[in-house]
């Protein structure tokens, strides 16, 4: 009774550990409301550090840019930069519905172009990302939303034996005067972000998660024959 209690119990524990690491396994995607809100008037990246091991060279994953601000705003315009020797956009739009607008400017009428991946203007490894209120119409005060989620790609990449591979998502570089990051209000006067918060993607050497799974379920098995083999005793 007792070794059948353990081998189910064994059996209970190693199903949860799977589920946990095919959980683990997917990708993961950020996009809606700002989940890391940051004190007006700022703009950031979101999550701030995204964690990644060598087992994900070659996969997608998402951040999104989002903004707080005090003031009501008319239009604006980010540049982000990031090593493109470590990871690659791959694809980028905006968060409202449908797509064709922000979160932040949804409930209004917006004029804005895809999202450029590696421009003319900013090089190779950036974002640039423009959108803005048509009229004379202008954003309410004192609101928070998100803009554009960005997808990147991991590519093949040398991390160091112990160490990590630290890639910034810069957008706090051009948040300055004649710069490419600004806001405007319905007058076209232009103004920079009182804050601007990067993120980073952190890859650090790992044992592929494909791999896990086999070695877990063949010390599984190992354990519910042990188990078998106990010695039994009579129960009183």
């Amino acid at each position: 009774m007792r070794s059948k209690a353990k081998s189910r119990l064994i059996g209970t524990l190693a199903s949860s550990i799977l589920i946990i690491l095919i959980a683990l396994i997917a990708a993961p995607t950020y996009a809606g409301t700002p989940s890391q809100p940051h004190n007006a008037d700022a703009i950031w990246v979101e999550p701030n550090t995204v964690t990644l091991g060598t087992s994900d060279i070659g996969k997608t994953f998402n951040v999104t840019v989002s903004m707080n601000m005090t003031e009501p705003i008319f239009s604006y315009q980010f540049a982000l930069y990031y090593n493109r020797t470590v990871l690659k956009c791959t694809n980028a739009g905006y968060t409202g519905a449908g797509g064709a607008k922000s979160n932040f400017l949804e409930g209004h009428t917006t004029s804005s172009s895809p999202p450029v991946i590696d421009t003319a203007t900013t090089g190779n490894g950036s974002v640039l990302v423009f959108e803005t209120l048509l009229g004379s119409d202008s954003s309410s005060a004192n609101h928070t939303g998100t803009l554009t989620w960005l997808e990147f790609q991991v590519l093949s990449v040398t991390v160091p034996t112990g160490g990590n591979l630290t890639c910034i998502f810069d957008i706090a570089r051009d948040n300055k005067d004649g710069g490419n990051t600004w806001w405007t209000d319905v007058n076209a006067n232009f103004y920079t972000f009182k804050n601007a918060y990067n993120g980073k993607a952190v890859i650090t050497p790992e044992f592929s998660a494909l791999l896990i799974l086999p070695i877990l379920m063949g010390s599984t098995i190992a354990a519910v024959i042990l188990s078998k083999k106990l010695p039994r005793k009579n129960l009183k």
